[in-house]
């Protein structure tokens, strides 16, 4: 009843955005993502935590602030034009959005050779069914996930089917894909979005995430050529849908064809960076943070640049016997990624001790006395990953106030609200407790 209800919402407000000329669309989607950058600031910290990895060192704070704002208004005038767009006839849609390198996709499929196109969420990504119109005759389909709500969903790919775009749900396997492909066809694949525990982990600016080998595996079943695409905002209401060059690969390599894949859509991003969509948690990291056990592993091509550090840091136990108990454990951090860099926050009595063992890098000492909020004021913003050895409720409000994305410990002494990753206990077996050194 209440997917029906949202349905009946959303259809009225698509209704409403296709009365609109398509100038008063993208004019009010600019108003709306300026709206909505000012009343949702966690989405707001998001955009530039994720401009802050993309471009640190290349922007300074203030450009990156900037940025946010112009990419909220961006997003929402292309998310309302994209609305509007399936409503007009393809000659009003061709004033107001060209195609670049078209050949490219034309002189394969007149080979015989099928098309992955690595599509993104750059710009009024709905225009990538307008490819269809200037190639008739050739299938083109698109690979999707389905949305929780079946009226959404059919809503969402109505007007894709209704232009000829064949659709995929990736939840029910790629053999339908796969069949167009080889007639040969044009298959449509998103490459720009976290992939969880089904994606290899590699680098993206320069900093792992888990990136979909998907396009590369169906290149790889199908012979296919693979060519990235993507369509920037030229001005008001005025885009350009521009086809990439073709991505060669080998066979024996196809981790490096996805990275590859990677670095094209850097490319693609610099080109535009307030059209892709920041707002999307690109670099999430996985629970709790370690990634060397990944179900598709780990890709870091021979001499390149090593990925960007990943910022751990370890809160010591206050004692130096918990101390050297927990030094295995520190230890494994500094194993679990190739990007590892590894902290150990300590009273400034164990600082000596901690500088001498051996994979820490570097030590923070508290002074007796010291306040929370002063210790969180060492630690602010400069760590990705924060473990807790500690138990106390102190040690979690000095990473809370810290703002560290993953903080993980044991939930004792009332603090597991303020922890985003809370380890179950060891279950006690009869006889004598677990040793400290396997708690830890």
């Amino acid at each position: 009843m209440a997917d029906r209800f949202v349905y009946i919402l959303a259809l009225a407000a698509v209704r409403l955005v296709r009365l609109l000329p398509l100038n008063a669309c993208f004019g009010l989607g600019r108003a709306v993502g300026a709206f909505l950058w000012f009343i949702l600031p966690g989405y707001r910290r998001l955009a530039r935590e994720n401009l802050r990895i993309a471009f640190e060192g290349e922007m300074e704070p203030e450009q990156i602030r900037k940025l946010v704002f112009q990419h909220f208004t961006t997003l929402g005038a292309n998310a309302l034009s994209a609305i509007k767009i399936p409503s007009m006839s393809q000659e009003e849609i061709e004033r107001v959005a060209t195609i670049e390198n078209l050949g490219l996709l034309q002189k394969n499929i007149a080979a015989g050779r099928p098309v992955v196109i690595a599509i993104n969420h750059i710009g009024n990504w709905e225009l990538y069914a307008q490819l269809v119109f200037k190639m008739p005759g050739v299938k083109f389909g698109t690979v999707y996930q389905a949305l929780h709500n079946t009226f959404i969903d059919d809503l969402v790919n109505e007007d894709r089917r209704r232009l000829g775009v064949q659709t995929f749900d990736r939840k029910k396997g790629f053999q339908s894909a796969i069949a167009m492909l080889r007639e040969p066809g044009i298959l449509g694949v998103l490459e720009d979005q976290h992939s969880g525990d089904g994606g290899v982990w590699m680098p993206f600016f320069g900093r792992l995430c888990s990136t979909s080998p998907l396009a590369a595996t169906l290149a790889l079943r199908t012979n296919a050529a693979v060519i990235p695409v993507a369509i920037y905002t030229s001005g008001f209401a005025k885009w350009r849908v521009v086809v990439g060059k073709e991505i060669r690969w080998r066979e024996d390599r196809p981790d490096q064809l996805t990275l590859d894949i990677n670095k094209a859509l850097e490319d693609q991003i610099r080109e535009s960076p307030a059209d892709w969509f920041w707002v999307h948690n690109r670099w999430k990291i996985p629970r709790p943070f370690l990634v060397n056990r990944a179900k598709r592993g780990i890709y870091l091509p021979p001499r390149a640049t090593p990925p960007a550090a990943f910022r751990i840091v370890v809160r010591s136990p206050n004692w130096l016997g918990d101390a050297i108990m927990s030094v295995p454990a520190t230890r494994a951090f500094k194993l679990g990624r190739p990007d590892a860099r590894l902290s150990v926050l300590a009273p400034e009595k164990l600082v000596g001790f901690w500088r001498s063992v051996s994979d820490v890098d570097e030590v923070i000492g508290i002074d007796p006395g010291e306040s929370v909020f002063s210790v969180a004021q060492k630690i602010h913003d400069r760590f990705d990953a924060a473990v807790l050895f500690p138990n106390s409720l102190r040690s979690s409000l000095e990473v809370r106030i810290a703002r560290i994305r993953r903080r993980v410990g044991y939930g004792g002494h009332w603090r597991r609200w303020l922890l985003d990753h809370v380890i179950s206990p060891i279950a006690q077996k009869q006889g004598a407790p677990p040793h400290q050194t396997l708690v830890y």
